[in-house]
Formats: C-alpha cells, sequence, structure tokens
C-alpha cells in the first residue's frame, strides 16, 4: 500500500474522530441558543431538529488535511511532493471560495438569508474558482463539440459551480442523502487524485468522507426527542457542492492528470453528482413550467416523491445510494469503449425511466386513497 494512501486513511479516521467528538457540542448550542429547523408542511420531520452539523464536519475536515499534510511535510521531507508546490496559488483561491460560501451558510443556518444574497455570494465565490485557473474548456464530444473559445468556457464553468452547489443544496430534504451523495462524490474523486498524485485534493476527499461518516451517525440514526439528531443545513450542503465542483473541476484541469482521456474524464467528474443536477434541472424545469419561482422550496424533489409513493426514509435513501453508485460503475465502465454521448443517452433515458415507476406508483397510491 503507498505511503500516501496510509496517509489519506489517516486523515479520513482523524476526522470521523474529532467530528464524532464535537458534534455534540454543536447540538448542544444549537438547543441553548434555539438555531432549530422547525417542522412544516413542506419538511419531513416532525420535532424540531438543530441545522448546524455543516458547522461542525467542514472545518473539522479541513482541519484533519492541515494536519495530515503539515505531517507529511515535516516528517517526509524526502516525499515527492511537487503536486502541492505546483498548486499553491490555485489552493489559495479554494480557501477563500470556501470560507466565503461556508460564512453564508452558518449565517443563513443562524439568522437566515434571502436566496438572492445566497446567489450572489456564490456567483462570487464561483469567480474566485475560476480566478485560479480552473475551467471547463473541452467538451470531449459532447454534442460534437471539443475545445471551445475562452468566453464560453468562462461562462461554463461559472454555470457548472453555481449550479453544482445549489444541486447539493436543494438534494439536502432526506435524512443522510446528501451526505451520502457527497460521499460517493469525494470516493471517486478521492481515489482519482490519489491515483494522478495529488496530494491535497486526495487528502481534503477522504478528510471529508470521514467527517461525513461521523456526520451521518448523528443525522440518520440520531434521535430528535434525546437531542441526537442534526441536520447538516447551508453551511454544509452548498460548502459540500462547491468543494465538489473544486474537485471536479480539478481533475480535468491539471496537467498531473495522467489516468484518463479528455472523455473519461467527464464521465468521471460527471458521474458521482448525476442525482442532484439531474434533480435540480427537472425540479427548476417544473416551476418554470407552471410559473413559479424556481428558487421557492417545494416539495417536488426525487426525495418527495419516494416518500409520496409510499417509500420510508431508509428505503428511499437506500434507493437514491445504489442508483448513485450504479450510475459510477456503469458510466466507468462504458467509458472506455462507448462514445461519451451514448454514455449520457444511456443516463439520461435511466433517469426518466426511473421518474416514470416512481410517477406510477405515486398515481396507484393515490387512486386507492381516493377509492377508500
Amino acid at each position: 500500500m503507498s505511503i500516501f494512501l496510509t496517509f489519506d486513511l489517516l486523515a479520513l479516521i482523524l476526522a470521523a474522530i474529532l467530528t464524532a467528538i464535537l458534534m455534540p457540542m454543536v447540538i448542544r448550542l444549537a438547543f441553548r441558543y434555539d438555531r432549530l429547523d422547525r417542522p412544516e408542511c413542506r419538511k419531513i420531520h416532525l420535532v424540531s431538529v438543530p441545522r448546524l452539523g455543516g458547522m461542525a464536519f467542514i472545518p473539522i475536515s479541513i482541519i484533519s488535511t492541515i494536519l495530515i499534510l503539515g505531517f507529511i511535510m515535516r516528517f517526509y521531507p524526502d516525499l515527492p511532493l511537487t503536486p502541492i508546490h505546483g498548486q499553491a496559488y490555485p489552493i489559495a483561491f479554494f480557501c477563500v471560495a470556501v470560507a466565503l460560501v461556508y460564512a453564508m451558510g452558518v449565517i443563513d443556518d443562524i439568522f437566515g438569508l434571502r436566496y438572492s444574497v445566497k446567489f450572489a455570494v456564490q456567483a462570487v465565490c464561483a469567480i474566485i474558482v475560476l480566478m485560479s485557473g480552473l475551467q471547463i474548456d473541452n467538451l470531449g464530444g459532447i454534442l460534437g463539440i471539443h475545445a471551445i473559445p475562452q468566453p464560453a468556457a468562462s461562462l461554463l464553468t461559472l454555470i457548472f459551480i453555481i449550479g453544482t452547489i445549489n444541486a447539493f443544496n436543494l438534494i439536502d430534504g432526506l435524512d443522510g442523502l446528501c451526505a451520502m451523495l457527497a460521499a460517493i462524490a469525494f470516493t471517486v474523486y478521492g481515489g482519482v487524485f490519489y491515483l494522478s498524485g495529488n496530494v491535497i485534493l486526495s487528502l481534503i476527499c477522504f478528510s471529508l468522507i470521514g467527517g461525513l461518516s461521523a456526520f451521518l451517525c448523528y443525522n440518520v440514526f440520531g434521535n430528535a426527542k434525546r437531542h441526537t439528531k442534526i441536520f447538516m443545513g447551508d453551511s454544509g450542503s452548498m460548502t459540500l457542492g462547491l468543494i465538489i465542483s473544486i474537485c471536479a473541476l480539478s481533475f480535468i484541469s491539471y496537467p498531473t492528470n495522467t489516468v484518463a482521456t479528455t472523455q473519461q474524464q467527464l464521465i468521471y467528474l460527471f458521474s458521482p453528482i448525476m442525482i442532484p443536477v439531474f434533480d435540480a434541472i427537472r425540479v427548476f424545469a417544473w416551476r418554470i413550467s407552471h410559473r413559479r419561482n424556481p428558487f421557492i422550496a417545494d416539495k417536488n424533489h426525487i426525495h418527495h416523491r419516494l416518500l409520496a409513493a409510499g417509500m420510508s426514509q431508509i428505503s428511499a435513501l437506500t434507493e437514491l445510494t445504489l442508483i448513485s453508485m450504479s450510475f459510477c460503475l456503469l458510466n466507468v465502465m462504458l467509458a472506455d469503449t462507448i462514445n461519451i454521448n451514448i454514455v449520457l443517452l444511456v443516463d439520461i433515458i435511466i433517469w426518466i425511466a426511473f421518474n416514470i415507476v416512481i410517477n406510477r406508483r405515486t398515481a396507484r397510491i393515490v387512486h386507492h386513497r381516493k377509492q377508500m
């Protein structure tokens, strides 16, 4: 086993332990200052639950990354760390963007913010990431398009970053769902970064997997009545979305990446975030087509529809997690031999078929209730 994989696993374990220690303190703090997510018609939970989980696992994951990285540079000075020194200024931009979106999320969780303010901050963070040099400048043959001009590349990159942030924020409506989908994404990206020698981003991904693992114990298995349950809040979901977009863009932007072709890079980039992105596109399109504000929350997300179709929260979480993992495995297997347009077409057909099945199941339940 490579020594860098050992460090990745140490970062994962350290983040999991520290998050598990800090989370009960955050829960008590939330109850003391009444920073709770209260039940309402649009929400699933029936008891007030703290919504400050992101305040714990996000900084702990970053701290774990820094500690392990410092340990490597202090006690293993002879290890090949060229990628670290080559990424100094991009990392500086990343830190500023992550700090901004995290701070905005914390303020929103504690005091509440209008969606227009949140969108403006997201746009600023996206511009900061773009300034680091990351961008989507090659579509790898999607719709016959390969290299794209600079203005279009910048615009596409901004849309991708803001879209990913909101996709993970919107999917955070079911216990464990956003965390599980993010963990899958970090597993894929972390594995790719490890293979390509990107030490910093590999450590970040594994640290976040550890932090999310500890958070899931409180989020999925915690008891709201016993004050052991917590939601991640916008400080968690939006920050995760930003970091995932940075990881995805880093994978296709850094010249150190030699583990995949351009087509494979794009497939690996999109596969882990397919469910949040597809669901966000469907929900926004539905709201606009029905002349509703696309930023006003409703109960039309995929997890709401699964619950309406008669599934329990655990069953819905399990099904969406397995579908996301299946997308990743299927696409990785197809990436080497099949054109990217066919891969994306297969993904879209599967997603549409899945939604049709949900709609029919829900219609049968509604019809049955009317007859009772």
